[in-house]
């Protein structure tokens, strides 16, 4: 698992070392929430992932939207197309992560 705030270190190029991991990686776990249309760094990311998935062999994006209704969410272009895991409320977390897990495990169809 890479997390940028563990994995980069101090004075390394943040953007390369993204790309590079995400590359790297079979999956890219997408958080959407209502600030995501203003994160530039994040829609760069999402943007990479969907550019992958696209290749042969590809790379999985699983989507966790983060809103009582992903109505309510400003959904970036290319992630509607994917079916995604609502997260409601702090309390379904544990369970939104077991069900992230689940996935990753299964073969894409």
């Amino acid at each position: 698992m890479f997390l940028d705030s563990r994995c980069i270190g101090y004075g390394e190029d943040w953007g390369r070392r993204i790309s590079e991991a995400q590359r790297r990686a079979g999956a890219t776990l997408v958080l959407v929430t209502a600030n995501t249309g203003a994160s530039y760094y994040q829609r760069e990311e999402m943007a990479g992932a969907l550019a992958l998935a696209r290749r042969p062999g590809g790379h999985r994006v699983l989507s966790v939207f983060v809103a009582e209704n992903v109505d309510e969410l400003d959904v970036p272009y290319g992630l509607r197309l994917r079916h995604g895991i609502l997260l409601r409320d702090r309390a379904e977390a544990p369970q939104v992560a077991q069900e992230v897990l689940k996935a990753l495990r299964e073969p894409e169809a």
